[in-house]
């Protein structure tokens, strides 16, 4: 794997200090670093158990932020508040009349805004609904401060964001806080071309301390033309830095009511949610990202969307015939019709899932699809069984990075404080091992890097996680309590007590 003609590294020497259990790196296979990183200006509203709460919190962030004009917040649940409804802008409007103020939901599909937000992007009782996305109305045809998915946009785009070199130092800060996790590799799960500019220069500069996966933005159109003008350029292992895929989006979230499901939602009769794009439109695009040699990785969550996203791959793959298997992925792949799970094996589909939705989602998740439905939901041991490849992530700054909270999710099915008692839907937890092949092996394969990471072995490279403990010999509910002591990634400390 060494450049022809060069020698190896000299070797060097970790005194571990005793008893340590050393692990392939984990791989965090749907993350987003970016977004990681633009939380740093925002206000965390996430476990606020009512709106009035949410509010107490931003004006305690406002009042330490005079100087900064708007007000951003992200990871508020509506799911946790007495009601489970949405709130309204009125809220906001009290505390902050003249302060713009944009606050994303847990999901990110999903804001709650105020009226100087609604007035600075011009939405009104008069402006549509945009394609994909929705603006929730109150019974008069008046915005109620509640966007979904692309309706964000157009507020999002009319407030200022944080300065450049703000960006850049937090990006940096997100990436070791990483590390401390063990992580040594992230799928960047929605990369736009001023943030691939941005991780190009860490690269460059050897600031990057961790190895990135670009999937780029492929909600945009400049994205195509960038596409269709560069090849994909790195290759993780030698490089920190690879770009090899595009991300799509098929839908919204479960928790939003945004996922499109086959049928209507059990608590919302009459809606289906959201498909964001139709099955021509996926595999026109998929087609377009194949013919320009990348990879493409779709956000499907409702199984009418995880079959409009397969259909679309099944005929893109059959128009392009590419000459190597183009490792296409499904991201979350969270709600699936039985019919539908044998089809990821047969079409090389990836299913990258996040664990962790389920231990968060299981509160409700079964009023929004039913028993039935929820049977597959989050079903990681169905796939397996039908040969599917999983790759794991967390979907941060959305869920906890934390793989071994991850790993808790996947085998228990249960949080760490051990609800519901038995594990939700237990008939889908995997066993350990499987888990750690997802968060290693799995997620390099879905970089096109399993012949350099995701093992210990000769010729791969030395991307490591060392614990205080064996995940192996651990009661499955002690595993969040692991403590990372060292993380090394191509065989230099990253995180931890250096040499």
């Amino acid at each position: 794997l060494l450049p022809p003609g060069s020698a190896p590294p000299a070797p060097q020497e970790l005194d571990l200090q005793g008893s340590a259990t050393v692990l392939p790196g984990f791989q965090d296979a749907h993350g987003h670093l970016l977004g990681l990183a633009r939380t740093k200006s925002m206000a965390d509203l996430r476990g606020a158990r009512t709106p009035q709460e949410v509010v107490k919190r931003l004006q305690t962030w406002a009042q330490s932020r005079p100087s900064e004009e708007t007000l951003w917040g992200r990871g508020w649940d509506q799911t946790l508040w007495p009601g489970g409804a949405f709130p309204t802008k009125d809220l906001l409007d009290h505390a902050f009349p003249n302060r713009p103020v944009f606050l994303y939901r847990i999901d990110g599909h999903a804001a709650w805004v105020n009226s100087e937000t609604l007035r600075r992007a011009g939405i009104t009782r008069d402006t549509p609904d945009p394609p994909g996305g929705r603006i929730l109305r109150d019974a008069r045809g008046n915005p109620t401060g509640i966007l979904l998915d692309r309706a964000m946009e157009q507020a999002a785009s009319a407030l200022p964001k944080p300065s450049p070199e703000a960006l850049r130092k937090a990006v940096i800060e997100a990436a070791r806080e990483l590390l401390a996790l063990g992580i040594t590799t992230v799928h960047d799960a929605m990369v736009s071309l001023q943030g691939l500019e941005l991780l190009q220069e860490l690269d460059r500069s050897g600031e990057l301390p961790l190895r990135v996966y670009a999937l780029l933005d492929g909600e945009r159109e400049e994205t195509w033309d960038w596409l269709a003008d560069h090849p994909p350029y790195g290759h993780l292992g030698k490089d920190h830095f690879a770009v090899r895929g595009v991300k799509l989006f098929a839908d919204g979230a479960l928790g939003s009511r945004g996922a499109a499901l086959l049928e209507p939602y059990a608590d919302d009769p009459g809606n289906r949610g959201l498909l964001l794009l139709s099955e021509d439109e996926l595999q026109a695009r998929t087609e377009r990202a194949l013919r320009y040699g990348y990879q493409v990785a779709v956000h499907a969550i409702g199984d009418r969307a995880n079959r409009v996203v397969l259909n679309a791959f099944e005929k893109a793959l059959a128009r392009v015939q590419p000459a190597h298997t183009p490792r296409l992925r499904v991201e979350h792949a969270q709600v699936l019709s039985p019919q539908d799970l044998p089809r990821f094996r047969a079409l090389g589909v990836i299913a990258s899932m996040q664990p962790v939705h389920c231990i968060e989602d299981f509160r409700w998740a079964e009023e929004r699809l039913g028993k039935g439905r929820a049977r597959y939901s989050y079903a990681w041991r169905s796939l397996l069984r039908h040969g599917a490849t999983l790759a794991f992530g967390s979907d941060f700054p959305v869920a906890p990075a934390s793989p071994l909270l991850g790993l808790l999710a996947a085998t228990r099915r249960q949080d760490p404080d051990g609800n519901p008692p038995g594990g939700w839907m237990p008939q889908e937890r995997i066993g350990l091992i499987a888990a750690l092949c997802a968060y290693t092996r799995g997620a390099a394969f879905a970089a096109f890097a399993e012949r350099e990471l995701g093992e210990i072995a000769p010729g791969r490279w030395a991307d490591l996680v060392i614990l205080d403990r064996n995940p192996l010999s651990t009661p499955r509910q002690e595993l969040p309590r692991i403590r990372v002591l060292w993380t090394l990634v191509a065989g230099e400390v990253g995180y931890g007590p250096l040499p």
